[in-house]
């Protein structure tokens, strides 16, 4: 399957149909990147609290760090999104803002047409339930 995200492990393109799996396979590259919790939780940039700015472990530095993490994290999402997903999370700046956006794919309903009436796919909790048959059929 095509795709991106980083390194050796490859994420599938997330295109608006394979949300579980890809989610899945997104959280254990984050891991396998050391930048989950940047992702799950989002940016929290310690308080440099008088300290001074020096080369060796500043506060600052720390900072810095953080920011090409979140940076590496985004970079990745917007990587394996399709470009008709990448719209909707092009503003962000943030992997965390990003990833919640994506995270509303998580429960979603898709309309469509059935033969003669609307199917409705309800997704809730990785579970898909199917309405096909109309409510007045079943009377």
């Amino acid at each position: 399957m095509a795709g991106s995200g980083g390194s050796d492990l490859r994420a599938p393109i997330f295109n608006d149909d394979n949300y579980e799996f890809w989610k899945i396979r997104m959280r254990t590259i984050f891991k396998s990147h050391g930048i989950w919790d940047l992702v799950e939780k989002g940016l929290e940039i310690p308080e440099s609290k008088g300290k001074k700015v020096d080369t060796e472990g500043s506060s600052e530095s720390e900072k810095v760090s953080l920011l090409m993490k979140d940076t590496k994290a985004l970079g990745i999402i917007q990587g394996v999104v399709s470009d008709d997903i990448f719209p909707r999370i092009s503003n962000e700046e943030t992997s965390k803002g990003a990833w919640d956006i994506l995270l509303k794919y998580e429960n979603y309903e898709r309309i469509f047409v059935c033969g003669n009436f609307l199917c409705i796919l309800l997704l809730v909790g990785g579970h898909i339930y199917n309405t096909t048959k109309p409510e007045w059929a079943s009377k």
